[in-house]
């Protein structure tokens, strides 16, 4: 296992922030090795739960690639229940509220179809580096203290990105997180308990 940088610019595949002033190792299939901090901006599943993709939905032709910020005035109601959903998964309040911070998203193209999403609290301060390799299962620490490990995956379709997890403990929850980039904005969706507890999050494209 190796360290991506430093304390403030670390590379991670999902939840932003997974301790404070800590990085959680995270073991990644097939002989890959990174740490990596889980970013709630996306959509949540239960072992129950199921992604529904209609191909009206998938659009080729967006380009993902570009700026985005959090912008209040742009959020649905939905939002209120970021912070609930967060703490479903076992993350403490300051976890949360970092989270919450990383208000503006520098989103890349790379090689193989990799995505690169950058976070932080401005454009200058990069936090953390999301390196999303869809069809590449890896596994990843719970956030819940004592919790086990996650078997997660994600996947592509069009202008979509889709994450599914799935825990190794009963007692932690399943999810799915979804990216939709759209000509105006990022919209992270988050879904849990059999889709019962959904959040939203919509970064506006720059």
């Amino acid at each position: 296992m190796k360290y991506i940088g430093s304390g403030k610019h670390v590379e991670c595949q999902v939840l932003l922030y997974t301790k404070l002033n800590s990085i959680l190792p995270v073991k990644e299939v097939h002989d890959y090795h990174h740490f990596y901090y889980t970013s709630c901006c996306s959509l949540f599943k239960t072992n129950s739960d199921t992604v529904v993709v209609t191909m009206s939905s998938i659009n080729n032709n967006i380009e993902i690639s570009g700026k985005y910020k959090f912008l209040w005035h742009s959020q649905s109601d939905s939002y209120t229940n970021y912070k609930v959903f967060m703490a479903k998964l076992g993350m403490g309040d300051d976890l949360a509220y970092l989270n919450q911070c990383l208000s503006h998203v520098q989103v890349e193209y790379a090689m193989q179809d990799t995505v690169v999403l950058k976070f932080g609290k401005d454009w200058d301060t990069v936090q953390c580096t999301e390196v999303v390799k869809p069809g590449q299962m890896v596994e990843e620490v719970s956030f819940r203290p004592g919790g086990g490990m996650y078997s997660c995956v994600w996947y592509r379709y069009g202008n979509m990105l889709v994450k599914q997890a799935r825990p190794s403990d009963k007692r932690d929850t399943a999810y799915t997180i979804t990216r939709e980039f759209t000509e105006s904005k990022m919209v992270t969706s988050f879904s849990t308990d059999k889709n019962t507890l959904k959040a939203e999050v919509v970064h506006t494209r720059m």
